[in-house]
This record gives C-alpha cells, structure tokens and sequence, in this order.
C-alpha cells in the first residue's frame, strides 16, 4: 500500500476513534455543577425534614408532603443501601428515580434515562433534584448529572414517595423545601408583623415601615377579598402590585405585566415578594410566577415603602410579615455608636 494511502487511511481510523470515544465517554453528566440547590432557612420554605431515616426490606415510605401539580420544589437526602430503591416524585407512578448499584434510572421522561456505574449507594450517595412541573434537574454526589429533562406528562402534582425498596435501606439528612422566602427569627429582622389586617371599602393602610433606598426586604401576606387591592411596594405611586380576581398586575417595571388569571383572592392567596432597590421577585400561592423584573428607572433606587395605597372592597390580610435579611439582602440601616450607659460596666 503507497504510503500516502496508509497515511490517509490512518487518519480517517484516529477520526473514528475519537469521534466513537466522544460518544463512549459521554453519559449525561455535566461538569463544574457547582449550583447545587441546598436548603436556606432565609429563602426556602421546609416542607419535610428529617435526619435519619430507615426503610425496611420489600416496603415503602410516604414523606406526607404533596407540592400543587403548578409548583416547583426540591429535595436531597443521602441513601446508603446493598441493594435498589425506586422514589416516585411526580405523580403516582408517573415520574420516577431509580436508585441501584450499577445504575440510575429517571422513569417518565420524554427520553428516558439509565446512567451506568456505582456511584456508591453502599456507603452514602448524596442525591437532589430540583422537580418542576415539566421537567427535572438531578445533582449525583454534588455533581450535575441531568440537566431540565423533559416529562413524559407534565402539571402532576408532587408526591415525593420511596414505593419500593428491595433491601434494608438508610437514608440521612433529608428535606424537601420549596424556594419561597419565609421569615425566621435566626435569619430575618423583623420589621412588621400582624396575625389579621382589616382594610375597608375604599380604604388604604400603612403598615408604617421604610426600608433605606439601598436594602432589599420582603414582605409576605395571605389576601381574601372579593375585589381588588393595590399594594405600593417601593417609593410612593412609583412601583405597585394590583391584586384582582381575573389578573394581578406590576406596575413601574421597565415593561409592566398584566398576567391573566384567577389565583383565588376570594378564598386567601398566599402573596410573597422581595423587593430589591431595582428589580423584584414575586410568589402566588407559593409558586414563583416572576423572578428578577426590572423596576422603571423612576422607581429604582428609592426607598421601600410597603403600603395598601386602595382596596376598593373589605379586604382581610392575615400572617403578614416585612423582613430584611441579617446577613446579605442589602445594607442593613446604620447602627448608631452613640454610647449607652450599662449598668454592669460603668461606674
């Protein structure tokens, strides 16, 4: 054979082997997650936690949590067992992650997926996902592994539940969390607080807190009212939410939203927001229905001041809080130095 055949021929072999390693090598696995989702007691709402947990042989376990079919959540737990477990998380049946010693398995996909290898179940494989209504995010021992994978059937409800284990198995540090703030009294400053809030007809009502110009707060509030209201949330008149029975609105956004909808004002809707000095993050019923919008540049930079500036009908707010966080979430207001007389250390 002439050597520039053999040279050719050569090359296209080393193509070959290069390309078919790619796809040899390649199982799904994403690199450089370090965006692993972990429970914060500043910005999650725990639904389930527990620090040990064992399953018997040839059993189940219902965590008791079901998250709404229109709700993101997530869970990690750690699970050392010498066999298989399979965890249904979406749906009864529906969706399921399959846990084995020689593989993992995501049931229910569009495209279905069985990663091999041992990722170690016999001493303690760490497992989160992050399940949303669509699809599925899975980190495997810190590592993202899937990344938005599709749902054969999407809008299930979430119904976290181990329906079999084939041997003894052991799980630790367990939560199941939604990420919806809420306040706490290690991780928040309570600024206001109020079990029942009455607004009349045509009324308004100043819950008598300004947050600094270049802080971030929050505010949450359950709302039950036949009509409509107008909550004020950063400068006076500048950025606003209309809560109505067909729709809520953001006003004083770069563009304002009108989204369509009845999210069930006349029975009490779960309202939570953070407010930052420039953009804001909205949650209904514990879904996050809008992440980061962009206050107009007339209401950036000004001070938060949470207020009802209209209800045009008898409104009832209840479990209303406003929190700043103390650590991030802004500047905190200054501290003065100016020196206080102590009794135990001043003569």
């Amino acid at each position: 054979m002439r050597h520039g055949k053999v040279k050719r021929l050569c090359c296209l072999i080393l193509t070959i082997a290069l390309v078919g390693s790619c796809f040899m090598q390649y199982t799904g696995t994403i690199r450089a997650a370090d965006d692993e989702p972990g429970y914060d007691p500043a910005a999650s709402a725990l639904k389930y936690s527990k620090d040990t947990l064992e399953i018997g042989a040839s059993s189940s376990y219902d965590f008791g949590v079901t998250i709404p079919e229109n709700q993101t959540y997530y869970m990690s737990f750690t699970l050392r067992t010498d066999g298989d477990l399979y965890l249904d998380y979406r749906g009864v049946g529906k969706v399921r992650l399959y846990l084995g010693q020689s593989q993992y398995g995501m049931i229910g996909l569009v495209s279905e997926l069985w990663p091999q290898g041992d990722f170690g179940l016999k001493d303690g494989a760490r497992i989160t996902f992050r399940s949303e209504t669509d699809k599925t995010t899975l980190w495997v021992n810190g590592e993202k592994t899937v990344e938005n994978a599709e749902l054969k059937e999407t809008g299930l409800a979430g119904v976290p539940t181990v329906s079999w284990s084939s041997a003894t198995s052991l799980m630790t540090d367990i939560k199941i969390w939604v990420d919806e703030p809420v306040y706490g009294e290690e991780t928040g400053n309570l600024l206001y607080s109020g079990k029942t809030v009455e607004i009349g007809a045509g009324s308004s009502y100043d819950f008598g807190v300004t947050i600094p110009e270049n802080q971030t707060y929050y505010m949450s509030f359950t709302l039950k009212t036949d009509s409509d209201l107008y909550l004020d949330y950063r400068g006076v008149d500048k950025a606003r939410l209309y809560l109505g029975q067909s729709q809520y609105g953001m006003i004083g956004l770069a563009s304002d939203l009108w989204p369509q909808g009845d999210f069930g004002l006349k029975n009490g809707a779960k309202i939570t927001f953070r407010s930052d000095p420039d953009k804001t993050t909205l949650w209904i019923n514990g879904q996050k229905v809008q992440e980061d919008l962009a206050l107009s540049e007339a209401a950036s930079g000004l001070a938060g001041t949470p207020k009802v500036s209209w209800a045009s009908a008898a409104a009832q707010m209840t479990d209303v809080f406003i929190w700043t966080l103390k650590d991030g979430g802004g500047e905190e207001p200054p501290v003065s130095d100016e020196p206080q007389y102590n009794e135990e250390t001043d003569q």
